[in-house]
């Protein structure tokens, strides 16, 4: 087997949605459109799946009702393709569309503790992100670009503050 890729947000996503219960590339797609950030084109999909099952990440099956239908489940190494995905610290690169798929997943494979603490940490970055436009609109001198810095800091607060109380309830 190859050795383990990093998985793309549609990557991401596919396993963790195999990883919840096996499904075909029908189901697949209509539980991706969930996520209007990520592609749900059968011409994105197939392709990132024969990825994952290139991978050892994934393997298919026939489907119970006996029809043709090809149905995906995810492997041993694809358990741990995803732990390592689910595990890795947010940063402030990190879009948050690969954050919300990470929460989305994330007790699939790690306890309680983890995901609180994984909130915690996505309350810090929310709050660098915020940090680091505040110095951005101090540069700024247009009225226009400064509302538009002013709006992602308002994003950033409120993804902190929201993450900060999720946190505290999942440790109740």
């Amino acid at each position: 087997m190859k050795s383990t890729p990093l998985l793309s947000d549609l990557e991401l996503a596919l396993l963790g949605f195999i990883r919840e219960e096996p499904r075909s590339g029908y189901v697949l797609r209509k539980a991706i459109a969930d996520f209007p950030q990520i592609s749900d084109s059968p011409g994105a999909i197939y392709p990132a799946l024969r990825r994952l099952r290139e991978a050892g990440l994934i393997e298919t099956s026939g489907s119970a009702t006996g029809r043709k239908t090809e149905v995906f489940r995810v492997t041993a190494a694809g358990r741990r393709a995803l732990r390592s995905a689910l595990e890795a610290a947010p940063s402030d690169r990190e879009p948050a569309t690969r954050q919300l798929l990470r929460l989305t997943f994330i007790d699939l494979e790690l306890g309680p503790a983890a995901v609180a603490q994984y909130l915690q940490a996505c309350a810090q970055v929310a709050e660098e992100r915020a940090e680091k436009l505040r110095s951005r609109r101090a540069a700024l001198n247009r009225g226009s670009a400064t509302l538009a810095v002013e709006h992602e800091i308002e994003i950033e607060v409120a993804r902190a503050r929201w993450a900060e109380r999720a946190a505290k309830r999942l440790k109740r």
